[in-house]
């Protein structure tokens, strides 16, 4: 049995949260029994028995116990591993039947499970914004210690995997296997029919028309880290070359309120949508009627909404960050620009609005690049020693 541990999965209050972990997690189970511990912070200790009590808000095949872990925030992150650490030791984790351990964030999840194993082996994966942790040097060394003490440390991309080479950890522990993307959800549909069930969509029902007119996307959470703000910027200049184009925000975030306000002030907000955090169906619909996906991001590792895009045959505008020149150099119509940049970006998005591309034949390209099935087959076979 495989003991998966990360604080990125869906929960009762976040249901579209960690979403990629779930599917992968789903993969691994058809291979092989998983029992999934998500951590989830909190220095509520009386809410504990609800959140022990949760059920997972998305149907799964296996198992998901909802474990809370004493985090204060003002504490800060440097010190969290230890009542992580605590809590779980607390909460009696059975072992005996598990084989291996996945955690699937490198701090402090994966450095917990480091310790929490016992003699049983832990793979730790590298998803990318917690490559951040390696900047503070405390961190840094639980990090390593605990790249040291696991069987083999997995990262989505090769730009990661540079990263915790050049950070001090064995490039010989080191391992890169690639998100997945469900290629059934996400594939090529007419622009046309997109538009029209955006209409009829009960989530999106809000939306204008959109006719013909030009449509950007960005999907992820509103945070800076993302860059929604440099979105911003470089739409201001997009809207005086084409008044007509829309925006859509997919997501939610700290920085929505800042960004609806600098909307206001800027007098560009008539054709900008915020729509919340949605379902992949209606992330996969949207996708579909876009005409480009904008991930201003100041850091990515790698980006599933990319993956998506890429799958739908919707082309993808990208700053240079994470794994996204990597993934988006080869494949036409896409392109790669300066990071916090926002004059590049506007350039680049203009581009892609007025551009009329195959859009067919780009989801086609893609089609089994990047799969679920794939990168569960790549981690168990490292899990197993296999040669790849």
């Amino acid at each position: 049995m495989i003991l998966t541990i990360s604080n990125l999965f869906p929960r009762p209050d976040e249901p579209q949260r960690g979403l990629f972990n779930l599917q992968l997690f789903e993969r691994l189970h058809r291979q092989d029994a998983v029992h999934n511990i998500c951590l989830v912070p909190s220095c509520k200790m009386w809410s504990w028995p609800a959140i022990r009590a949760w059920d997972s808000p998305q149907a799964a095949a296996f198992r998901t116990s909802y474990t809370p872990v004493f985090y204060i925030p003002l504490l800060g992150r440097t010190w969290s591993w230890i009542t992580y650490l605590l809590s779980l030791r607390a909460a009696g984790i059975e072992l005996d039947a598990v084989d291996v351990l996945y955690a699937a964030w490198l701090y402090p999840d994966g450095v917990v499970a480091t310790r929490l194993a016992g003699d049983k082996p832990v793979w730790l994966m590298v998803q990318g914004s917690d490559i951040f942790h390696l900047k503070n040097p405390i961190r840094r060394r639980l990090i390593r210690d605990a790249c040291e003490r696991a069987a083999g440390v997995i990262c989505v991309s090769s730009n990661l995997a540079d990263q915790l080479a050049e950070n001090g950890i064995d490039p010989e522990r080191i391992h890169v296997v690639h998100n997945g993307v469900d290629g059934d959800r996400f594939r090529y549909r007419d622009r046309t029919d997109a538009r029209a069930a955006l209409r009829s969509s009960a989530s999106l029902g809000g939306m204008a028309d959109l006719g013909d007119q030009p449509l950007a996307l960005f999907v992820g959470h509103l945070v800076p880290v993302k860059g929604p703000d440099i979105l911003l910027q470089s739409w201001a200049q997009v809207r005086i070359d084409s008044p007509e184009a829309h925006l859509v925000f997919v997501g939610e975030g700290v920085e929505r309120p800042s960004l609806e306000a600098a909307l206001r002030d800027r007098g560009i907000g008539d054709r900008v949508h915020f729509v919340g955090a949605q379902d992949q169906d209606s992330v996969a619909v949207l996708m579909a009627a876009a005409d480009v996906l904008c991930l201003p991001s100041r850091s990515e590792g790698m980006p599933n909404a990319m993956l998506e895009a890429l799958a739908t045959g919707l082309p993808v505008v990208a700053t240079d960050v994470g794994c996204c020149r990597e993934i988006l150099e080869p494949v036409d119509g896409c392109a790669i620009v300066p990071r916090e940049d926002a004059t590049a970006l506007a350039d680049a998005m203009r581009t892609a609005l007025e551009a009329v591309p195959d859009r067919r034949a780009l989801a086609d390209s893609q089609r089994g690049r990047f799969s679920w099935d794939r990168q569960a087959q790549g981690i168990l076979e490292l899990m197993n020693g296999a040669t790849r």
